[in-house]
Order: structure tokens, then C-alpha cells, then sequence
């Protein structure tokens, strides 16, 4: 189950020693009283943090210290612009915090979202042909806005989630599934190239895409996701994608999310609502914004989910199916790059 705090801080030097991943100093840079606070939410192979801070504020980093490394981006637009190292950053950025030294400035009060990965090679193996190393060395990129978004999206998700739903969250399965979900939207942010090329089915093509299915075939009930289809079958995202886009019509992304969101019906179908709840059978298959899955969900089979959830058996033999949205007219395309 993951570690959640919340603290809050009325000097600069306190909120520096709070931080982790190396050693900061911080000096506010106004005559107004310091106030922040710091919300933590640490899961077994990924921590996520968000900073609030009311003042500008100047931090200095020496550097990271282990294999782990660290993103971040500002929580929201109205956080005033920051420069790391004397470059700009604004709302649509996300930046690395590399193993060297690094400057942090602000003009005015800020909130920012940082995710770290103990285990490098979580985001190593979704990154789309990017050299690690080259990620290690520190940089600024500005993604595709549906990414930044759904990015956002679930870092307030998990975080209201790790505050709310403990019991959710006390099973090993939807823990995994989140990290993967939190990996997952950080490397689509990270590979800034939301373009697809068309490939001709080569005999490479075939035998990615046949691992794909035959690796979706070995798991018929789980939820799975990019991450560890890509590890798993031995093949970068961006090929994956490309080979799907031709395959398939959709990413592979796409992809999972209609099966998954097959898997959620099937489970709903065959749930007592006695006992289940749609945020279980949600969250269960990896689905974090409730909302946006009730939508999603009624637009893709024509009721909401909770209308799933309390047909009798009976009804459920003798409703008419209704044929599933096409690929090109389902919501959730037009959010994921």
C-alpha cells in the first residue's frame, strides 16, 4: 500500500530539508512570510509529490544521487512560468532532473507535480527509440497538449485516490496497474512525437504483431498496458505504435484501452452489485478518472456503467447487444496522442 504524507512549512530551509533525491538550499525571494507544502504519495516503484509554494523562490540542487531519476511539470496554468538552468518553462513543459547540478527559479507562487522512478528502467523501456543516457543529462520538452493533460489528469487521480480509497489501493493489482498507467503517460509526454509513419507489413511487422496478440492471448482476463507489452515482447513503442496504426487502424494504446475497456464491461456483467461498485470494476482495469470512464463507457456500448452493473442475469441474456463505436469514432482517441 502506498506511503501517503502531507506537510506544510513556514521556512524555506525546512521545505529544502523535506526534499529527497539529493541536497537543495532554497531562499524565497520576497519579503512575504514563506508558506509551502508538500504532498507526497510514495508507491513501491514510483513516488509522486506535488510542491506548493507562495512566494518566488530560488532552489539550487546538487545533483541526484542513485539510479532514480525525476520529472516534473507545473500542476496547473495558473502556477506562475519557472527557468531551470536559465531556461523558460511554462505550463506545457515537462522537465528532467538529471545527476547534475541544477538551478531553480520562480517569479511568484507556484505549484508544481514531480514523479520519481527509483528504477530507471521503467521509462527507459517506453521511451521511443530516445537514448536513456541522453534523458539522464537533463532537458526541457514541450509535449503534444493531450498528453500534458491526461498526464495531469492522472496525477490528481492517483493522488485522490491514494487520499480516498485506501481499500482500492490495498490490492497489488491496481497498485501495478496505476504505476503502469503513471509511466506509461509520462513517456508519451517524453517522446514529443506525436506522428506515425505506415509501414509495410515486413516480416519484422508480422512478428511484432503476432508477439502483441499472442501476449494479449496468454493474459485473457488481465488488464495489461504499453509498458510491459513493450518489455515483454521485446520492442520500442514507437515501432509498436507504427505497426499497430497499420495493423489495426489505432495505437496500440488505443488499443488496450478497448480492451480494457471490454474487460471492465465483462466484469461488470458478472458482478453482484451486492458487493461490487463501479470504482472498484474501474480501477480494477486500470481506470482512474471516474468520470471520464462513465462517459467514455456509455459512448462506446450505449449505457453507463453502473447500468451494467445492476442487470439481473436475465436482462443480461436477453438485452440486444448494441455494436461497439468504430476506432475512428470513439472519445478516447482524440486524447492520447
Amino acid at each position: 500500500m502506498p506511503q501517503i504524507s502531507i506537510s506544510t512549512f513556514t521556512d524555506a530551509d525546512s521545505y529544502a530539508a523535506a526534499l529527497r533525491g539529493g541536497q537543495y538550499e532554497m531562499f524565497g525571494k520576497s519579503s512575504r512570510p514563506f508558506t509551502g507544502k508538500i504532498t507526497r504519495a510514495d508507491f513501491p516503484r514510483v513516488s509522486l509529490k506535488q510542491d506548493e509554494v507562495d512566494v518566488p523562490w530560488i532552489v539550487q540542487f546538487g545533483g541526484s544521487k542513485g539510479p532514480g531519476i525525476g520529472f516534473g511539470f507545473l500542476a496547473d496554468a495558473d502556477s506562475a512560468p519557472m527557468q531551470i538552468n536559465g531556461t523558460d518553462v511554462t505550463s506545457n513543459d515537462v522537465w528532467v532532473i538529471g545527476p547534475g547540478p541544477t538551478v531553480f527559479a520562480s517569479e511568484g507562487p507556484t505549484r508544481l507535480r514531480t514523479m520519481a522512478l527509483p528504477d530507471a528502467a521503467l521509462i527507459a523501456r517506453s521511451m521511443t527509440g530516445r537514448e536513456f543516457k541522453a534523458l539522464a543529462a537533463g532537458f526541457v520538452t514541450r509535449p503534444p497538449v493531450p498528453a500534458m493533460d491526461h498526464l495531469r489528469a492522472l496525477h490528481r487521480a492517483a493522488e485522490g485516490l491514494a487520499t480516498t480509497n485506501a481499500k482500492e489501493l490495498g490490492k497489488p493489482s491496481v497498485v501495478h496497474a496505476l504505476e503502469e498507467a503513471l509511466v506509461q503517460a509520462m513517456a508519451s509526454c517524453l517522446s514529443n512525437d506525436p506522428s506515425s509513419t505506415a509501414m509495410r507489413h515486413s516480416e519484422r511487422h508480422r512478428r511484432v504483431i503476432t508477439r502483441f496478440k499472442d501476449y494479449l492471448a496468454s493474459r485473457p482476463v488481465e488488464a495489461v498496458h504499453l509498458t510491459e507489452v513493450c518489455a515483454a515482447i521485446a520492442v520500442s513503442e514507437r515501432t509498436l505504435r507504427a505497426y499497430c496504426q497499420d495493423t489495426f487502424g489505432i495505437g496500440p494504446i488505443h488499443y488496450l484501452w478497448l480492451r480494457r475497456m471490454h474487460l471492465a464491461r465483462r466484469a461488470l456483467s458478472q458482478a453482484d452489485p451486492a458487493s461490487t461498485t463501479v470504482t472498484e470494476v474501474a480501477t480494477d482495469h486500470g481506470f482512474w478518472e471516474l468520470g471520464r470512464f462513465s462517459v467514455e463507457y456509455r459512448a462506446l456500448f450505449g449505457e453507463l456503467p453502473s447500468a451494467t452493473l445492476k442487470q439481473l442475469p436475465l436482462e443480461r441474456c436477453h438485452k440486444t447487444a448494441r455494436k461497439p463505436q468504430t476506432a475512428q469514432s470513439s472519445p478516447h482517441r482524440m486524447s492520447v496522442p
